[in-house]
């Protein structure tokens, strides 16, 4: 079972917003003879994937652009915008035996492009940091198109 939901609260300009997103799953034990899908809720950014019985996440979310640099290289490469992604993540991990709170604080800047006079597709890469709390040390991870390397 999986539960989703995210509100989106535009600020008083047009280009911020304040994001919130609260999720459940709830997984089968693979141990109980039954076919374990995949996580659906990720865990905390900054904190590698597990496998997981139960999961409750919560995430704020506070996005704003940064600069509008209107770089040009012409015929090759377009920067639109710089932006930043202040975020907040809380975890609620249930393995089948224990309870873990998982907390990550941290900041994600990306950098808005499009090459080869693309202009119908925007692609984004940037870096974010995350601060996992409960360990008291960062993680920090290349972002491609959203997504993480």
């Amino acid at each position: 079972m999986v539960c989703e939901s995210r509100i989106v609260f535009a600020r008083n300009s047009k280009t911020d917003a304040i994001k919130l997103t609260a999720g459940r799953q709830e997984n089968t034990p693979h141990s109980k003879g039954y076919y374990s899908f995949d996580n659906y809720i990720t865990t905390p950014r900054g904190i590698d994937e597990f496998g997981y019985e139960k999961i409750t996440k919560l995430t704020a979310d506070y996005a704003l652009p940064l600069f509008y640099p209107d770089i040009n290289i012409p015929y090759l490469l377009y920067i639109k915008r710089i932006r930043a992604d202040i975020f907040y993540d809380f975890a609620q991990i249930n393995n089948g035996t224990d309870v873990s709170n998982l907390k990550t604080a941290g900041l994600e800047i990306n950098f808005d492009f499009n090459i080869l006079r693309l202009n119908y597709f925007t692609f984004n890469i940037g870096v974010r940091i995350s601060r996992i709390i409960k360990e008291k040390k960062y993680d920090y991870q290349f972002l491609f198109l959203g997504m993480e390397f």
